[in-house]
């Protein structure tokens, strides 16, 4: 749900080369739905309707929501993310887990998490690099999980 589902159709279509492939409008001029290709995923949005109970992140002064994307090259679709409109929130950066990412917000107020796999992590230097940072891991395998551990004091 989003509070003014055309404009927010222009903004994915320009920070996401999203692709409209259809829209619903009501004879209200509402628009019941409108549905965005991105890359090979999809995205539907509506206008909201406090009459049918459906509020946008707009309305309610943000969303608990966050989406990931993600691309091939992160540096390129968060200039393009910037120049339609959004706001960067974290900028990108190195992540211990094998991502470049960052934190970006929308017009609407979704987050987005924008990322890029740079390198394949092996679980015991992943397993490493998150406790450095005072993370603990639950890995559940054949079974049996390994249980995270309290912080390190």
């Amino acid at each position: 749900m989003v509070s003014d589902a055309q404009r927010a159709t222009r903004f994915y279509c320009r920070a996401f080369g999203a692709l409209e492939l259809y829209r619903l409008c009501t004879r209200q001029g509402k628009i019941a739905r409108v549905e965005l290709q991105l890359g090979d995923g999809r995205l539907t949005l509506s206008d909201e309707s406090p009459e049918w109970g459906t509020r946008s992140a707009r309305s309610q002064g943000g969303s608990p929501v966050s989406l990931q994307v993600q691309t091939p090259d992160v540096e390129a679709l968060a200039r393009s993310f910037l120049a339609a409109g959004g706001f960067m929130v974290q900028p990108l950066r190195d992540q211990p887990f094998g991502d470049r990412s960052g934190q970006f917000r929308d017009p609407e107020g979704y987050h987005w998490s924008l990322a890029q796999r740079i390198e394949d992590v092996p679980p015991e230097q992943f397993e490493q690099r998150m406790s450095a940072i005072g993370l603990s891991l639950w890995w559940p395998s054949a079974g049996v999980a390994k249980r995270p551990r309290g912080p390190r004091r």
